[in-house]
């Protein structure tokens, strides 16, 4: 199945999340942020229109991003289980 994303909206893979930071120490799940996850952009929206001008989604299909654990729509493509989420809830793209 394919989907075209409309609007502002970003369809993203969760990405497990790290055990073990970049310096070896082994993070505990009790320490992960519960109000956040990592996943991947496979897919982007042309953008909201305001004012008559679209304003562009500020991330690429690739990018790893952070974004809040709310105001997700939950989808199921080709058996794989992906979050269709407003590009408002995006926190940050990890370089």
């Amino acid at each position: 199945m394919k989907l075209h994303i409309l609007s502002d909206y970003v369809l993203v893979r969760v990405v497990e999340q790290e055990k073990i930071s970049s310096g070896g120490i082994h993070i505990p799940d009790t320490a992960a942020n519960e109000n956040c996850i990592r996943g991947e952009v496979l897919g982007v929206g042309p953008g909201r229109v305001v004012d008559g001008k679209v304003l562009q989604v500020k991330v690429n299909i690739g990018d790893r991003v952070i974004f809040m654990k709310m105001g997700f729509t939950t989808v199921s493509v080709d058996g794989e289980i992906l979050l269709i989420i407003p590009a408002s809830s995006i926190l940050a793209v990890v370089v």
